[in-house]
């Protein structure tokens, strides 16, 4: 066997979680995908089954996937005759109860919604073919939120550069970001203005650096993605705080089955450089709207799903670890969530940005983005969180900076 299959898509509802009358545990995968499956896996009426493997937060469970042939010989009110022979395949873990509770973990809030008897259309699994017999469970969380005006989704794998894909990953990639099924078209198009010429799209520089404060323990993780390190973690930072416009040509693309945006320029493409899968959430806000075209503010955010618990146990896993990590740790890091700085750190910052504002065009426009340009001033310095403490904003040696009195004003109007 060899190459990859298309994404198994499903909004997982009663039968997938074994609410039904036949504790099903199973759900039925789109008739458009069942030749590819058929032939990957060499399925047929005299081998109607493969055992495969499931990667759910990092650990593997056991599935099948199954080519069930409906020939209609059991018929209740019509005659056999009647009704057409036809071929389904499933996927289906009802004799593993490992892979259930695992499965129900990962997809809680779907398994509430179908638990209480609601229709499930905001998160979906994505049973992503990692190739020979392997697939990873991805949750996708679709939300169009009309109180906040914005659309919300995770980050995968498959739209990463190579240096961030899962380890196991062997595809690609591509660089258009999935949203939802293109039955929702419409929904998302009339969220989009109907995609106004005059629409601009911006990524917020913030977030990106308290994403990447936030996210660079990931980078130290080499065994569980391609090619990270603390080296890369430093040049995409760096290339995070000095990067200048971070508008993005931003369209939709549409297939059979999906909706997706995508962005051409160099913003859109630093998004693929940075954004860790299965970690990372991304939103469209939708801003203000004039005379039928708005402003959206692209978000990123670490994902703020708890750690996996273990299937088996209930208990959080890697939690002993944590607990004798935090018993370990020195004072000293308290100050980190902290306005105060302590002079030690000080005179790093000082002697850093050699006594000198470093204010450049994002908060002052009369700076010159293109020479890199800064203030400059060596008058009524202070110290000033990059990221403010009131985002979230850590008191280190990244997120502090010497500003001017002057610009230091300046940007916190701008915040405001």
């Amino acid at each position: 066997m060899g190459g990859r299959l298309l994404d198994v898509e499903v909004f997982p509802k009663a039968t997938f979680f074994g609410l039904d009358k036949a504790s099903g545990q199973c759900f039925t995968v789109k008739k458009e995908l069942y030749a590819d499956i058929i032939e990957f896996f060499r399925l047929a009426e005299s081998d109607l089954q493969r055992e495969c493997s499931l990667l759910i937060d990092g650990v593997v469970y056991p599935f099948t996937i199954r080519l069930i042939i409906q020939n209609r010989k059991k018929t209740r009110k019509l005659s056999p005759d009647s009704l057409p022979k036809r071929n389904v395949i499933q996927f289906g873990w009802k004799t593993y109860p490992e892979t259930q509770v695992a499965v129900r973990n990962a997809l809680s809030d779907a398994f509430n919604l179908a638990n209480s008897g609601s229709k499930n259309v905001t998160e979906m699994a994505i049973f992503s073919h990692l190739g020979d017999s392997e697939f990873t469970l991805i949750k996708k969380s679709l939300k169009i939120d009309p109180v906040h005006g914005r659309i919300e989704c995770n980050i995968p794998s498959s739209f990463v550069s190579r240096n961030l894909k899962l380890a196991e990953d062997r595809g690609n990639g591509e660089a258009k970001l999935y949203i939802g099924p293109v039955r929702r078209e419409q929904e998302f198009d009339e969220f989009m203005l109907g995609w106004h010429p005059l629409n601009t799209y911006e990524i917020d520089h913030v977030d990106l650096l308290l994403y990447m404060q936030e996210i660079e323990s990931e980078y130290s993780m080499s065994g569980k993605y391609k090619a990270v390190s603390k080296r890369l973690f430093n040049e995409l930072f760096n290339k995070v705080e000095k990067f200048g416009d971070l508008r993005v040509d931003l369209s939709k693309h549409t297939d059979s089955s999906r909706y997706y945006i995508r962005g051409k320029n160099s913003a859109w493409a630093l998004l693929r450089q940075i954004c860790i899968p299965l970690k990372t959430t991304v939103t469209v806000e939708r801003k203000e709207i004039l005379d039928g075209y708005g402003d959206f503010k692209i978000r990123v955010f670490k994902a703020k799903d708890a750690q996996p618990k273990n299937p088996t146990s209930g208990q959080r896993i890697g939690s002993k670890k944590r607990r004798k990590a935090k018993r370990k740790k020195k004072t000293p890091e308290k100050s980190l969530d902290s306005r105060t700085i302590q002079n030690e750190l000080k005179d790093k910052i000082w002697q850093r940005d050699k006594g000198m504002c470093q204010a450049n065009w994002r908060i002052d426009s009369s700076l010159d983005k293109n020479t890199g340009d800064i203030c400059g001033s060596n008058e009524n310095l202070e110290f000033d969180h990059i990221v403010p403490f009131s985002r979230g904003g850590k008191t280190t040696y990244r997120n502090l900076q010497l500003l001017c009195q002057k610009h230091n004003r300046m940007k916190s109007d701008r915040e405001v």
